[in-house]
């Protein structure tokens, strides 16, 4: 019964919730693909984390809700992206996305179990790390484009849910989780120290890079306890997340103009 009743619900976000998305829509330009592209490495660590939190039975924030939501926007920013790349190494980077998505809607189909714990880490990583080469591909390497400075600041994005992803899962039980720590909080600081010396950075990105400034300090002293709270740790990284999406948001109309 359980099993059934996670099954249906998850499906009905899927249908039900996909007007009640975090931002996906109809791409019109390329800094706004870029921007959406980059949105799917936030989306899949969200994933994550609302899985982990619904394994844990927290209510917090209401995690099963989220996860509906979050999983509807995920699927509709790949349409949207499909709809929009012309590139064929894009295109082929999103069919990996896709298979790859096969794999975690399975996973989705059964209710959070704690000896899957990395297993969905792997699978969701997985994806997350496409979703960033795709980013990167989009932004076309340059040093200090304005498609680079899109991508770093949408990754502080994902940097958030990967930060409460890894705490939630050390909390749940998973062995090893506390060193999965070092990958986000290294993207972390790299994408700060780019986006204070942009060009294009202005006052008000100033203000919300103040304040992202000091959740990376948190977290930095953070890393070292042996103890913390959940959903101090949640609320932390939602409000880092809201910061990082604001500022990507920013940066560009900032960049449309």
């Amino acid at each position: 019964m359980r099993k059934a009743k996670w099954v249906c619900g998850v499906i009905a976000g899927w249908i039900v919730l996909g007007g009640m998305s975090l931002g996906a829509a109809e791409i019109k330009s390329h800094a706004e693909a870029v921007n959406m592209m980059g949105k799917e490495r936030m989306l899949v660590m969200r994933i994550l984390k609302d899985m982990v939190m619904v394994g844990m039975k927290m209510d917090y924030h209401n995690p099963e809700e989220d996860l509906k939501k979050t999983i509807a926007t995920f699927e509709e920013t790949q349409q949207a992206l499909k709809a929009y790349v012309k590139d064929p190494k894009i295109q082929a980077k999103l069919k990996e996305i896709d298979a790859k998505w096969t794999e975690a809607r399975e996973l989705l189909a059964e209710p959070p179990q704690k000896e899957r714990a990395q297993e969905y880490l792997k699978t969701m990583v997985g994806i997350r790390e496409l979703a960033n080469d795709a980013t990167n591909m989009m932004s076309g390497g340059a040093e200090d484009g304005a498609s680079l400075t899109i991508n770093l600041a949408g990754r502080l994005r994902a940097v958030s849910q990967a930060l409460a992803s890894v705490y939630l899962l050390d909390t749940w039980g998973m062995e090893g989780a506390r060193k999965k720590l070092e990958i986000p909080m290294k993207r972390f600081r790299g994408s700060l120290d780019h986006l204070e010396k942009a060009p294009v950075t202005d006052e008000k990105a100033k203000k919300l890079l103040g304040r992202l400034e000091k959740t990376y300090l948190f977290f930095q002293v953070m890393k070292d306890s042996e103890t913390f709270t959940p959903t101090l740790v949640v609320s932390k990284t939602d409000r880092m997340f809201k910061d990082a999406a604001k500022l990507t948001q920013h940066y560009v109309e900032l960049l449309k103009k």
